[in-house]
């Protein structure tokens, strides 16, 4: 391959992963609300394992740590605010 398609490759890589990220983000934020009405993937007490799973405090808890890294810092105002949308109480 020519040196020129090499580096239209990998320059293009520059702004498209941060892109993608931030697109995935903004997706599991907009799930957010369905995720907790419909209590989607979550496994509740009592069961045999003794054990709860709560999926959209996972997703929650995944959202802050990845847009709490260094360059991302943007993006979690926005999930923060997501999070104030959403009805965490029951």
């Amino acid at each position: 391959m020519p040196s020129r398609v090499y580096y239209r490759r990998y320059t293009a890589f520059i702004p498209l992963y941060p892109l993608g990220v931030m697109a995935e983000m903004a997706v599991l934020a907009d799930a957010l609300p369905t995720l907790r009405a419909k209590r989607m993937y979550s496994v509740a007490m009592p069961n045999a394992y003794n054990f709860t799973f709560q999926y959209d405090v996972f997703i929650m808890v995944r959202l802050i740590l990845v847009c709490g890294r260094k360059g991302t810092v943007g993006l979690g105002v926005g999930v923060l605010a997501v999070f104030a949308a959403c009805d965490l109480h029951d």
